[in-house]
C-alpha cells in the first residue's frame, strides 16, 4: 500500500493501480468511458484527465499508475475545458 493525495485529502491505495482505479477505490468519480469500447481499435475517450503536481500537462487517468507521495488535482478550471473539448470530439464522430 502507498499514500497518494486526491484533491487535497490523502489516501491510501495498492502500489500498481491507474489513478482511475485508486480513486474508485477511493470512492472517487474521475468522468470516463474507459473500457466501454469493446471494439478492437479501442480509442482512449481522453476523457479521465487529471493534473499531477510536477508533471508538464494533464495526463489520462486510466494510463497513468500511482506513486508513493502522488499529488493529484481531479477538478480544475483546466481540466474541465479539456473534458469538454474531448466530449465535443466524440460527439462529432459519433455514428
Amino acid at each position: 500500500m502507498i499514500q497518494i493525495i486526491i484533491d487535497g485529502k490523502y489516501r491510501i491505495v495498492e502500489q500498481g493501480q491507474t489513478v482511475l482505479e485508486a480513486a474508485k477505490t477511493c470512492g472517487l468519480e474521475i468522468p470516463s468511458l474507459c473500457g466501454l469500447n469493446k471494439t478492437a481499435d479501442k480509442v482512449p475517450c481522453d476523457l479521465c484527465v487529471v493534473e499531477v503536481d510536477g508533471n508538464l500537462g494533464p495526463v489520462t487517468a486510466c494510463n497513468t499508475r500511482v506513486w508513493d507521495g502522488m499529488d493529484v488535482t481531479t477538478e480544475s478550471d483546466t481540466i474541465a475545458e479539456l473534458r469538454r473539448s474531448n466530449l465535443k470530439m466524440i460527439l462529432a464522430n459519433h455514428p
